[in-house]
């Protein structure tokens, strides 16, 4: 796996995410009173963000000046978290991830992922 694969990933869990009404549900539900989340990752010496927000979100390439979490690892092991083949948490104790921020923004995340993944 490569960054880009990871990047691919995140390109389409949200575009399939946007085109489902109970994953809008989830992110306007995240989202709540707040403009929007922001989500970076970090993997492999490239940056990419998620936007949610109330309507939808979308995937950009670089860094946010201001994430609510930061997600730091390699791409194999982003893509094995993101697919539910390892553990998030073990992989925190482990330092084989680093989360700056917001930890509990992890959980709608994972959410969203699992809404898009069961739904194809």
């Amino acid at each position: 796996m490569t960054a880009e694969d990871v990047h691919k990933f995140l390109q389409m869990v949200i575009q399939q995410g946007n085109k489902k009404e109970d994953a809008l549900k989830i992110m306007a539900d995240w989202a709540g009173a707040y403009d929007g989340k922001v989500l970076q990752v970090e993997t492999d010496g490239k940056f990419y963000y998620v936007i949610i927000t109330g309507k939808g979100a979308k995937v950009k390439e670089g860094e946010y000046p201001s994430p609510d979490i930061i997600f730091r690892a390699p791409s194999d092991l982003l893509m094995q978290i993101f697919t539910g083949r390892a553990d998030p948490l073990e992989a925190i104790k482990k330092w084989e991830m680093v989360v700056v921020g917001n930890g509990h923004e992890m959980v709608p995340m994972n959410q969203l992922i699992m809404n898009v993944m069961m739904g194809m």
